[in-house]
């Protein structure tokens, strides 16, 4: 049997990646891959030897592993390594020592992808470059053209860093979109990430958070919370999550539970999911489906064939893999599996056409294009495809929330280099994206600016200071009018009683003259023989005293007392305003004549 020594550069129980490349559950992988090449009679007279090798995500220690294999061991190919970091040194000696290398797991850094620096490397995984296209994509499709970009490196696995970079790249590429505004997010208490909502808000209305992977530490729910709490989860507003490891409004849980983004890790329903719901209702998600796709049933069995073979030979991993974090299969162990299948492929190809060219790293990529269409035969992860340059072709999934508040694919964009083909899942807009906003699509820039400084200004509130003014002086002349009137009637009033008053006798002014008796006359008269006119007149006057139609007083004008006579009524009579008026005129004539008050 002809030998075919491949290494495998791994990580082993590493902070932040584990539940997506681990040594103790995803290794076996590889056993079932070479398992299902020899049940297909592929590479006959060949056998595999491999070793594997612990790079623990450090720079220094894959390049040092990586001299010692190529110049030492004479290595037929490497699969690994499974991180961005590790992975730049060692696909450069790759290219020096001319092995062919095949990158899987999160190696996701659009540099790994460039085939004139790195011509004998294949990658697996999908890169954040395919992601950048795919979100264009999306943007593009609504009619969006800028965009704000907010990232974090807390528990940093390299992905916001790299996804900004690649997102700069893309742009600079198409010049058809714009990143607006760049900001990090260095305080993730709440107070800290408001401050970064609001700054983010008046520079664009589609903002791209950007957090550690997997959702796992509850970052994507205390921003979308923050957001509603605080009134940026208005119908303006659409938060974009592109999302490697990520199957979106599902986030795995350790055990093969699952928990929805707006739930708070490892505490259960709490008041707040409702709120950070809310936030959600106005997000996007562009992912990988962590590299399972739509093959959901098929990959089930495979974990379970992973975590088993992991206790058999070779490597007999049991007291080591037994912890319940290992009853469950790394993420992107599917990956590993198609990497040691595409390899085996690919070298039954060069076998047949050139066996000389087995080891020949530059050669190696062009074997690995079309490999899966040519046998019409999809990886354990789904569709693969390879391009041109020996990178991975992948399909990505765009996803909403649907009214029922479960997620909804809505539609899958195939990735091939720099350009992309989408497909969309739906035929009324409104209904399956925009379904909690009315149906209507947002402006990435509202109509009145981001400050709702672009619209006209109101005329009123730009000149509020004259308008108050003037409606101050309306109201004072208005009032001052109203005062004038009422002040007219209250003098005309005034006017009319004082000229009732000089027509008028009040009736306690008046003193009754009373009849005297029938002594008091005769002295009176014994007394008073000489006497005048007047004095005869008052005599009588007094002794006359009341009638049956009249009653006589005396009335003080001035210095002299006057009697007058007083005509009795048998019914009160009533003195209208036009009677009043007849005796005011009738004793404006009486002056005129008299000369007389």
């Amino acid at each position: 049997m002809n030998p075919l020594l491949i290494i495998f550069l791994v990580l082993q129980d590493v902070e932040g990646s584990s539940a997506y490349v681990n040594y103790r559950t995803s290794a076996s992988a590889a056993s079932i891959a070479i398992d299902r090449l020899k049940r297909e009679n592929r590479l006959v007279g060949y056998d595999f030897n491999f070793t594997i090798l612990f790079d623990q995500c450090e720079e220094n220690v894959a390049a040092g592993m990586a001299v010692k294999l190529f110049a030492n061991h004479n290595v037929d190919v490497l699969i690994g390594p499974t991180t961005n970091i590790p992975a730049v040194p060692v696909f450069s000696l790759a290219y020096f020592y001319n092995r062919p290398v095949i990158a899987w797991g999160i190696t996701s850094s659009a540099a790994l992808d460039d085939a004139t620096r790195y011509p004998t490397a294949g990658i697996m995984s999908i890169g954040s470059r395919s992601l950048a296209v795919a979100f264009r994509e999306v943007m593009l499709e609504y009619g969006w053209d800028q965009f704000v970009y907010a990232y974090s490196l807390e528990g940093d696995d390299e992905k916001c860093e790299t996804m900004r970079d690649d997102f700069q790249d893309m742009i600079a590429y198409y010049q058809d979109i714009v990143m607006s505004y760049t900001v990090q997010i260095t305080d993730h208490s709440e107070a800290g990430m408001l401050a970064v909502l609001k700054d983010a808000s008046t520079r664009g209305r589609i903002i791209v958070p950007c957090f550690h992977e997997g959702n796992s530490r509850g970052l994507h729910r205390r921003w979308m919370l923050v957001a509603a709490r605080n009134g940026f989860v208005s119908d303006e507003y659409v938060y974009i999550f592109p999302s490697l490891r990520s199957k979106g409004y599902v986030v795995p849980q350790p055990g093969g539970t699952v928990r929805y983004p707006w739930e708070e890790p490892g505490k259960g329903p709490q008041p707040s999911d409702q709120e950070a719901l809310i936030g959600f209702q106005r997000s996007i998600f562009i992912v990988d489906m962590q590299g399972q796709g739509g093959v959901g049933a098929n990959y089930s069995q495979f974990e379970e064939e992973v975590i088993q073979r992991m206790r058999q030979s070779p490597y007999n991993c049991t007291d080591a893999c037994s912890a319940p974090e290992y009853q469950q299969t790394a993420t992107y162990a599917g990956q590993l599996h198609d990497a040691v299948y595409l390899y085996g492929l690919a070298m039954e190809k060069i076998l047949q056409e050139d066996p000389k060219q087995y080891r020949n790293g530059t050669e190696f990529p062009k074997y690995l294009v079309g490999t899966f269409q040519d046998i019409c035969i999809p990886g354990i992860a789904g569709k693969i495809s390879i391009d041109n340059t020996g990178g991975r072709s992948p399909t990505l999934y765009v996803l909403t929330l649907a009214q029922n508040n479960t997620g909804s694919v809505i539609m899958t964009i195939d990735v091939d280099e720099q350009s992309a083909e989408v497909s969309k899942l739906y035929t009324n807009e409104a209904t399956a994206v925009w379904s909690h906003r009315k149906g209507i699509r947002p402006l990435d820039e509202p109509v009145c600016g981001y400050t709702g400084s672009k619209c006209p200004a109101n005329v009123f509130f730009e000149n509020i200071g004259w308008f108050i003014t003037a409606i101050g002086l309306i109201i004072f002349t208005i009032l001052g009018a109203v005062l004038a009137f009422v002040y007219l009637c209250y003098a005309k009033q005034q006017e009319v009683e004082r000229q009732n008053a000089l027509w008028q006798i009040p009736f306690k002014s008046m003193q009754a003259i009373t009849r005297k008796n029938r002594g008091e006359h005769s002295m009176r008269s014994i007394s008073s023989v000489p006497s005048t006119v007047s004095s005869t007149r008052s005599s009588t006057l007094s002794e006359v005293g009341e009638t049956r139609n009249y009653t006589f007083f005396q009335l003080q004008i001035d210095v002299e007392l006057e009697r007058v006579a007083a005509k009795k009524y048998s019914i009160r009579p009533i003195f209208d305003s036009k009677m009043c008026a007849n005796m005011r005129q009738v004793r404006l004539f009486e002056k005129k004549t008299t000369g007389h008050n």
